[in-house]
């Protein structure tokens, strides 16, 4: 007994019909003042790590660029989601560690909605009760 719906047979005389579109184009992001996305009163730096002919692909912030934020680590994981969303990213993806082993942490992932064609993404780290520092990161897919 077959599972799930059957489907009648093809007649004998059927030929497959092939699709293809053509290949997707990555599209160089504008300068980093310009498509960053996140907190502004972060003042997150960031340098170009993939690249193409057309431009840069892909900024990061290290955790070690600039000074730790001044927030809690509950806060600044509001703010992110926050931030990204006016900017008019969708937030699909959200985690963290408010406790145990090893410092606290948020991550946050998110696409663009206008294109669907730029990611954005952060981990939070805490560094004390009142500073957080950020891995972040603006990608071109």
């Amino acid at each position: 007994m077959p599972l799930g719906p059957t489907r009648p047979p093809l007649p004998a005389n059927a030929l497959p019909v092939v699709v293809t579109s053509p290949p997707h184009a990555l599209r160089p992001l504008v300068a980093w003042a310009s498509i960053n996305p996140f907190p502004p009163q972060w003042h997150l730096t960031a340098s170009c790590f993939k690249t193409s002919a057309s431009g840069c692909l892909g900024y990061r912030h290290q955790y070690t660029d600039g000074s730790p934020i001044v927030t809690t680590i509950q806060q600044a994981c509001a703010d992110v989601r926050a931030a990204l969303t006016s900017a008019g990213y969708f937030v699909g993806e959200h985690g963290g560690s408010p406790g145990g082993p090893g410092p606290a942490f948020c991550e946050v992932a998110s696409h663009d909605q206008a294109t669907h064609s730029i990611n954005a993404t952060v981990r939070l780290q805490e560094v004390d009760a009142t500073h957080v520092i950020a891995l972040a990161s603006v990608t071109a897919y």
